[in-house]
C-alpha cells in the first residue's frame, strides 16, 4: 500500500507537463503563434495538464521569484514579461495599431473587459473586431465563439481567463485552424477595465518589484495566492528537481 502510494506521488510530481513547459520558456520575440506567461500560481494550475501544452508554441516568465528560480534550474539568465501595461502589452498593442491588425480580446466580466475595450481604442486606436466576457454558459457556447473567431480570422487575440482555461481556449482555436498571434492575459482586463486611470500599478511599487504586494492591497482574495500558494509551488519545485532530475 505504501509502495502504491509512493509511485502515484512520483507520478503526480513527475509529470511531463511541467518539462514542456521549461522546453519553451524563452524571451519574447513578437513571432506568430500562441504564447503564454507563467508564474508559481499558474505553474501549480498548468501541472498535469497533459500533452496538449506541447502545442503552445513558447512561455515567458512573470514574477521575479520564477525568474530566479527558473534561471538557476535551467542554467540560463531569463527575463521577466507579462502581458500588462508594465511589460508587453504596450508592445504587442502598438505594433497592431501600426500595422492595422484586426484584434480580438476576451477575459473578465462584462464590464471590465468594455472598459479596456474603450481605453485601448482610445489609446492604440485598435481594430478590435470581437470582444466578450470570459465566461461560458456551457461548452457550446464556448465553441460557438471559437468558431466565430476564427471565421473572423483575426491577427491578434488575447484571452485572460485564468490558467489552465486560456492556454486550452487558444489551443482549441488553433486546431479549428486559426493561425496568427495569440497571448494569454491572466487579470489584465480586470486591472485596466477596473482602475481609473491607464496604470494599474504606482509606478514606485512596479519598479521596485512590488507588484505582488499591491495586487494583495487592491484584491485581498490573493493573500492567499502570494503567502500559501507561492510557498506549495517552490516546494513542489524543489522535490521534483531532486526526485524527477
Amino acid at each position: 500500500m505504501h509502495l502504491k502510494r509512493s509511485i502515484k506521488l512520483k507520478w503526480a510530481m513527475c509529470d511531463r507537463s511541467w518539462d514542456y513547459i521549461h522546453q519553451l520558456v524563452d524571451d519574447y520575440e513578437g513571432r506568430e503563434g500562441i504564447f503564454s506567461f507563467v508564474n508559481p500560481y499558474s505553474m501549480m494550475k498548468l501541472k498535469n495538464q497533459g500533452d496538449w501544452l506541447k502545442k503552445v508554441d513558447g512561455w515567458h516568465v512573470d514574477g521575479i521569484s520564477l525568474v530566479k528560480w527558473l534561471s538557476w534550474s535551467l542554467g540560463r539568465p531569463l527575463n521577466r514579461y507579462s502581458f500588462d501595461d508594465t511589460s508587453l502589452a504596450p508592445i504587442v498593442f502598438r505594433r497592431a495599431s501600426q500595422e492595422a491588425w484586426r484584434v480580438v480580446l476576451i477575459g473578465s466580466d462584462s464590464i471590465s473587459i468594455e472598459n479596456s475595450v474603450r481605453k485601448l481604442k482610445e489609446q492604440y486606436d485598435l481594430n478590435i473586431v470581437y470582444f466578450r466576457n470570459g465566461f461560458f454558459s456551457g461548452l457550446l457556447e464556448r465553441e460557438s465563439c471559437l468558431m466565430q473567431i476564427n471565421e473572423l480570422n483575426p491577427d491578434l487575440v488575447v484571452v485572460g481567463m485564468g490558467a489552465p482555461l486560456q492556454e486550452k481556449f487558444l489551443v482549441d482555436l488553433v486546431g479549428l485552424g486559426w493561425r496568427g498571434r495569440g497571448y494569454t492575459c491572466g487579470g489584465y482586463f480586470h486591472q485596466l477595465g477596473g482602475s481609473v486611470d491607464y496604470a494599474y500599478y504606482p509606478n514606485w511599487m512596479n519598479k521596485m518589484n512590488l507588484r505582488w504586494l499591491f495586487r494583495m492591497v487592491d484584491e485581498p482574495k490573493l493573500i492567499r495566492r502570494y503567502m500559501l500558494d507561492y510557498p506549495i509551488f517552490f516546494m513542489t519545485a524543489l522535490y521534483r528537481w531532486f526526485v524527477c532530475g
